[in-house]
């Protein structure tokens, strides 16, 4: 069908804000008398260990700080804001088991009936700073006055909800400092080579200075005073790292040079160090080794994470590589409006030449041969160009910002890699590179000020995310809002073989359908080994999962044994790394093409009759189909060739790519538009966000997941729809359905900045030719912006928007009901992150006057504490009304002629 562009929305008027309230919990009933007996040994075990501490601490010049662990049932929210008060005591953090507990419903919510939600933990952690005596002091005064049930100054009675769900009490320990960090596994590969220093990234205590800022006298008369708050203590900061940097000479190992980081925003404040093995033989609480202990040290981690590894595919016959043929094609001419952060990729390349900007500051070309530049010229391609088997994909308009922040280096097993620089913190790297594009480095311009795109396709191997927020993903979620920039994050890839729990036998006189359903049901039982990597929990970012699916041939899908496994296009890879996401959000949001990935049985089984042993084919790239054509170094020094690639890199790539294309299409809208209709560029960001999720969906690829997630024990009806989300996010993006309309399907594009406890209308114009009519309709929602966050706060997000009236029933202008029901995810879990995308399906026949109007109404509030009254945060919504195009119905002319009527609507 003829394409059309996309139209409008007139502008969102101020609407009445829908107040709502949250699931409760009921507080539980405690016995005090009991749990005054049962802690008092605790209480007097961290008394004797913090002394104990001092005593023995035979080290020059150590810190006194020690961080002391509060284990709760649940949480208590805010509870930093109770420490705040307190002058002796310094609130550092939290962690959250995010495992789903039963909630009650939410009363303001027809359709909610409560349950299982992965949003509230089943416990967590709070960490305390202990200064000095009198912060051990503090806490064992308030806990006396907890057990006596004494009264609580105001701003401190969240201690008493604390200790009411307390679950123990102690010092931080050596294995809180490896929580979840990979670190062991780490030095325990690392001694498998030799017995050099191991390379470690070492996050540091942050120390603040509290801030009373007095009183405030009421109108009345009343005196009130205000809350603390807290300034970052530089001086003191400063002390934390010379002491450790101290400690560990003394116990010879080597703090980086120029490696410490000190981020405050974020709460970073981290070093990169040579520790010697020998030290790290016990990881361990009852090691005798004091550097393990060091109170100034939060987290040990492993240094130096790369992007992937691999080898060649030179098992499979036909040595020779594809060729491709540019004379054809135009270059591009516009400034960078994404940049890419991978590897140094190959400019010269005859499917790049031009098309790129790089950015090599800091970067010796003659040290990255061209041999090893396979990342990024795979990245580059994919974004510019897309899947060169797409013979209908066009260049991009705009050049490609490039800034290489991995380096080449060598694997475990002596193969080349391409990696972070071992002596540089990621953080660290992202931070300077984002900095870089937007207020200059040194005393420079900055030299991308247009981008509002950043593909990231790398992760952290060694941290899959499971509970609390990393470094890296809170340093995004920041910036992200500090510039107004979109990160786009591949979710990770599972490089690791398959065993699936069928036999040899009966796997090969399997149909392809019965080969698909063993690997979809392993999916699902080995889903806590298959968590997405850091820093792709960030919830400001879009995470792209991998589709198993690619424009090239199926020639070569059989070849000396291949499997492809999974032959539903839709359905994510089997390499495609899963979520939730924090606090139970959606993550990753969309799956792109990201290459059809082939295995092969084992030969070498132990087992079976009882087993089937999939080999994973791990190469870099392959000379040969499937998966995602991409240009590629040559060992001949040609710039005409091309390979094969798979994994998510590539799909947030082809991601990035559609992005740009969105970036495109507004600019050749505010080119045809009048200027009441043009679209300020400061909204870019958001309306490029809702777009790339406006397209996608199930699908028919839920059904199989959906029937094997029904049939594990424990999972009620009611929450199979949440646990599929994991799996394939919102869904497969169609880029046809987010660049342009049909005469059946219309999209209108909205945008605002909205307060707490305000909220937008949108009026959507129907069109008379549905009026009367039992036919499906379809009503696609998407809602996106960008939050602040507070990283004190378990809610983090410090700005909750959402659709309001979706819930089963829309409404129009004239008080006509438009019945729909929701499809594909659920409706809860859509509410968590930052974009809200929503299907609903309807095919009754609906009467309504010629003026009828579909009303969308955007509500913002607050989440997380420290979001101001006054504070704006932009939105983008993006609305699409369509029947099938079988019915010859056209709708979008009449949707378009009468947005003119609906614009002259007041603006109060």
């Amino acid at each position: 069908m003829p394409r059309r562009p996309i139209l409008i929305f007139p502008k969102g008027v101020n609407a009445s804000y829908t107040k709502g309230s949250r699931p409760t919990f009921d507080a539980p009933k405690v016995n005090i008398r009991k749990q005054e007996k049962e802690f008092r040994q605790k209480w007097q075990d961290l008394r004797k260990d913090f002394h104990d501490f001092h005593l023995s601490d035979t080290i020059s010049n150590s810190i006194s700080e020690m961080v002391l662990v509060l284990e709760v049932f649940g949480t208590v929210d805010d509870f930093y804001k109770a420490v705040l008060e307190t002058d002796e005591l310094q609130f550092l953090g939290h962690e959250f088991d995010f495992t789903p507990i039963a909630v009650e419903s939410d009363p303001d919510i027809e359709d909610d009936k409560g349950g299982l939600d992965p949003e509230y933990p089943q416990t967590s952690r709070v960490f305390l700073t202990l200064q000095n005596e009198q912060s051990l002091n503090k806490i064992l005064s308030l806990w006396d006055s907890y057990v006596n049930k004494r009264e609580f100054a105001d701003r401190t009675n969240l201690f008493k909800n604390l200790f009411r769900l307390l679950k123990d009490v102690r010092l931080y320990s050596v294995e809180d400092r490896l929580r979840d960090t990979g670190f062991r596994e780490y030095v325990a590969e690392m001694a498998q080579i030799d017995d050099s220093p191991i390379l470690t990234e070492i996050e540091l205590l942050i120390v603040n200075r509290k801030i009373r800022p007095g009183s405030i006298t009421r109108r009345n008369g009343s005196i009130v005073l205000r809350p603390n708050s807290e300034e970052t203590d530089w001086a003191g900061n400063q002390e934390v790292y010379e002491r450790f940097k101290n400690l560990v000479e003394e116990y010879g190992g080597e703090v980086i040079a120029g490696s410490r980081t000190f981020i405050p925003e974020i709460r970073y404040h981290a070093l990169a160090a040579r520790i010697p093995l020998n030290l790290l033989h016990n990881l361990s609480n009852n090691t005798d080794v004091e550097l393990l202990k060091a109170p100034q040290v939060i987290f040990f981690r492993p240094l130096g994470q790369y992007s992937w590894t691999g080898h060649l595919d030179e098992d499979l016959g036909d040595q020779s590589l594809n060729e491709i043929n540019e004379e054809f094609l135009s270059t591009p001419e516009g400034e960078p409006i994404a940049a890419l952060l991978d590897g140094l990729p190959l400019q010269n390349h005859a499917a790049l030449a031009n098309r790129l900007t790089i950015d090599s500051e800091g970067v010796d070309e003659s040290q990255y041969p061209a041999a090893d530049r396979v990342h990024g010229t795979a990245m580059a391609t994919l974004i510019t160009r897309g899947d060169l088997s797409d013979t209908s994909a066009q260049p991009l308009k705009h050049k490609l910002y490039v800034r290489p922040i991995l380096v080449p280096g060598q694997a475990l097993d002596g193969s080349a890699i391409e990696e972070f620089p071992r002596f540089k913190l990621p953080v660290d790297i992202i931070h300077r590179a984002v900095r870089r594009l937007f207020d200059g480095d040194a005393g420079e311009a900055p030299v991308a000020p247009g981008v509002k795109i950043i593909n990231l396709s790398v992760g952290d191997p060694s941290r899959p995310f499971h509970h609390s927020m990393s470094a890296w993903a809170r340093l995004i979620d920041w910036l992200s809002c500090k510039y107004n920039v979109l990160f786009i994050i591949s979710a990770g890839n599972i490089s690791s073989n398959i065993e699936l729990s069928v036999s040899e036998a009966s796997f090969i006189s399997s149909t392809p359908e019965e080969v698909e359903q063993h690997l979809l049901k392993h999916m699902v039982s080995d889903n806590i080994n298959r968590k997405i990597l850091t820093p792709s929990e960030s919830i400001n970012a879009i995470t792209v999962g991998s589709a198993q699916s690619d424009a090239g041939p199926d020639t070569w899908i059989n070849a000396a044994g291949r499997l492809t496994l999974i032959q539903d296009k839709q359905l994510l890879s089997p390499i495609s790394r899963i979520g939730f996401g924090y606090r139970g959000s959606i993550k990753p949001e969309i799956l792109m093409p990201g290459g059809r990935k082939c295995f092969r049985k084992y030969a070498f089984n132990p087992n079976p009759d009882t087993t089937t042993i999939l080999r994973i084919e791990n190469f870099k790239f392959s000379k040969h189909p499937p998966g995602t054509r991409v240009a590629v170094p040559s060992t001949t020094g040609s710039l005409r060739d091309t390979g094969y690639l798979t994994g998510t890199s590539g799909a947030a790539a082809l991601a990035t790519r559609l992005a740009c294309q969105i970036h495109e299409m507004l600019d050749a809208l505010n080119s045809a538009n009048p200027s009441a209709e043009q679209i300020p560029d400061s909204y870019y960001t958001v309306l490029i966000k809702a777009l790339l999720v406006h397209g996608a969906g199930w699908g028919n690829s839920s059904r199989r997941l959906y029937d094997i997630i029904e049939a594990k024990p424990g999972v009620p009806p009611k929450f199979v729809k949440k646990h599929i989300t994991p799996y394939l996010g919102y869904g497969l993006v169609d880029p046809q359905r987010v660049l342009s309309c049909t005469a059946s399907r219309v999209t209108l594009l909205g945008w605002g900045d909205l307060m707490d406890e305000k909220a937008h209308e949108f009026l959507f114009p129907l069109p008379e030719a549905l009026e009367g009519l039992s036919i499906e309709k379809r009503l696609t929602i998407t809602l996106a912006w960008l939050s602040p966050t507070n990283w004190l706060s378990r809610k983090y997000r410090q700005a909750r928007m959402y659709i309001v009236n979706i819930t089963g029933r829309n409404y129009a202008g004239n008080g006509e009901i438009l019945s729909f029901e929701r499809k594909g995810v659920d409706w809860k879990t859509t509410r968590r992150g930052t974009v809200q995308h929503d299907l609903l399906v309807g095919d009754q026949a609906e009467v309504y006057v010629q003026d009828g109007n579909l009303v969308v109404k955007v509500d913002c509030r607050r989440d997380a504490p420290g979001l101001a009254k006054a504070d704006l945060t932009k939105y983008g919504i993006a609305v699409t009304l369509e029947v099938n195009e079988r019915t010859g119905i056209e709708i979008y002319e009449q949707v378009r002629d009468k947005l003119a009527g609906v614009r002259i609507r007041p603006t109060s």
